[in-house]
C-alpha cells in the first residue's frame, strides 16, 4: 500500500515537472558523448525532483518532504504521508533516453545495508 502510494505520488510529480531539456544541438553539436551515460545529468534531474517535492509536498499527499542533508547520503529525500504511515527514504535513479543500459546499480549496496541496520524500522 505504501509503495503504491509513493509510486503514484512520484509519477504525478514527474509528470508535472515534465521533460528537462539540458542543452540544445547548437550548444552540443556532437551530442552528449561521455555524458550519455547519465552520470552528468542525474544530479540535475535529482535536484528538480527534490526541489519540486520539497516545495509542493502537500499537493502529492505528503505531510512533509525534505532532501537529504548530505550530498553522499544513501537517500535523496525523506517524506511521510500522514502521522500513521512510516517515513519513506527515496533514492532517485534516472536514465538518459537512448543511453547505454547497464545492469542494476549496486554501488551503494554497503551503505544501504548499513543505513537499514541503523534504521531498522525504516
Amino acid at each position: 500500500m505504501l509503495r503504491k502510494k509513493l509510486e503514484s505520488a512520484l509519477t504525478a510529480l514527474i509528470a508535472d515537472i515534465g521533460d528537462i531539456q539540458i542543452g540544445s544541438k547548437e550548444q552540443f553539436p556532437y551530442g552528449w558523448r561521455k555524458a550519455a551515460k547519465g552520470r552528468t545529468v542525474w544530479r540535475i534531474v535529482e535536484e528538480a525532483i527534490t526541489q519540486n517535492l520539497e516545495k509542493n509536498y502537500a499537493k502529492y499527499g505528503f505531510i512533509f518532504a525534505q532532501p537529504s542533508k548530505s550530498e553522499v547520503s544513501v537517500y535523496d529525500f525523506q517524506a511521510k504521508f500522514d502521522s500513521n504511515s512510516a517515513e519513506v527514504f527515496v533514492n532517485i535513479k534516472s536514465a538518459v533516453i537512448g543511453g547505454k543500459k547497464n545492469k542494476d546499480d549496486i554501488s551503494k549496496a554497503e551503505k544501504l545495508k548499513a543505513f537499514f541496520e541503523e534504521n531498522i524500522d525504516r
